[in-house]
């Protein structure tokens, strides 16, 4: 047995034992084996009706290092609370980890069950499916986007507040901070809420933010708003490309001009010799990742601007403008029940 896979499995004893003295709860098991931490799935039964609520216990490993990014990721999760497209931290009332003083450190995060990113694309490549409507597409890096703004500028809203749709607050000071960690994995995959922008496309959140902090990348001038942007682009470069683990930083680099900018980028799998690009993919979007993922960091789209671009396009490119049914709402909300909920 693997050492990470044996020591949650010595965790999860523990955690049992504690949360089984309480009839609220339910240990339902370990959720992934991580190298720093790990997580479990415990469920919540309101002892006054038929309420059920599942939640995560993310637990640090007996290290000083792991115990460090444990307590780091708290204290950014606290700040961002109010995010809509970040995981959020829980409260629980009589919480029997507080009450019983659980060794080491832990944290209580709400529970997301549709999976990340990466295995989403891994399922569309079993499924032989080789392409995503331009909508969806829109919509998940609008959910990249509006998740950068929440790290950019945290709303550090009390618990209780209602979680808003994250934008550029320009009359702040940026936070600074790059994920240091942010990969299809750590991008989970949410429900479908009742707003315009996730109607039809589920909502994505960042997860995993005991790195994070100032920008570890080595490129001159470099910012944590930019890294994150370079990021969210090689996640959409997957995505556009339906393959998982796509690492742009190992391809040719390819002269461009995007957004009003010539520049040197490394999106060349979208930009392609005598001008050719993606069967069926939006010029516009692939500009936009393509800017992203510039060599350049300085060059790198604004959040500002990459706020109002995928808006705009997340609300007037809708299926009329595309012209064809798979763009269409009901053919995208099959689409993403069959890859989302059904797999």
């Amino acid at each position: 047995m693997p050492p990470a896979l044996l020591r949650s499995v010595f965790e999860a004893r523990g955690l049992k034992e504690y949360f089984d003295e309480d009839p609220r709860f339910e240990f339902k098991g370990l959720i992934y084996p991580g190298v720093d931490a790990s997580t479990f799935r415990v469920r919540y039964k309101d002892p006054q009706g038929p309420v059920e609520t599942d939640f995560v216990v993310k637990k640090a490993l007996n290290t000083q290092f792991s115990r460090d990014a444990l307590i780091r990721e708290r204290g950014h999760l606290k700040s961002f609370l109010g995010s809509t497209h970040i995981v959020k931290i829980l409260d629980l009332v009589d919480n029997p980890l507080e009450k019983n003083n659980y060794p080491g450190e832990w944290v209580i995060l709400e529970y997301l069950s549709n999976g990340t990113i990466d295995e989403f694309i891994t399922f569309l490549v079993r499924r032989r499916i080789e392409r995503l409507p331009n909508r969806v597409l829109w919509r998940f890096f609008l959910c990249l986007i509006r998740a950068c703004c929440a790290m950019a500028w945290p709303r550090n809203l009390a618990p209780d507040q209602p979680q808003e749709l994250e934008f550029p607050i320009l009359d702040r000071p940026l936070s600074g901070l790059a994920h240091n960690d942010l990969h299809g994995s750590n991008v989970l995959i949410g429900e479908f809420l009742p707003d315009p922008e996730h109607n039809i496309t589920p909502v994505l959140k960042f997860i995993d933010f005991g790195h994070t902090g100032a920008p570890r990348s080595a490129e001159a001038g470099i910012t944590g708003e930019r890294q994150n942007v370079w990021d969210i682009g090689a996640i959409m470069l997957s995505l556009i490309a339906v393959q998982p683990l796509m690492n742009p930083r190992n391809h040719a680099s390819v002269q461009i001009y995007a957004l009003r900018n010539n520049l040197e980028s490394k999106a060349s799998w979208i930009f392609r010799p005598n001008d050719e690009r993606p069967e069926g993919l939006d010029e516009a979007l692939g500009d936009m990742v393509g800017a992203c993922l510039a060599v350049d960091p300085s060059l790198r789209p604004s959040l500002e601007d990459l706020s109002a671009l995928a808006l705009e396009a997340v609300i007037r490119r809708d299926a009329r403008f595309y012209g064809e049914y798979s763009e269409s709402d009901a053919a995208i909300r099959a689409l993403c029940h069959l890859i989302v909920f059904e797999r």
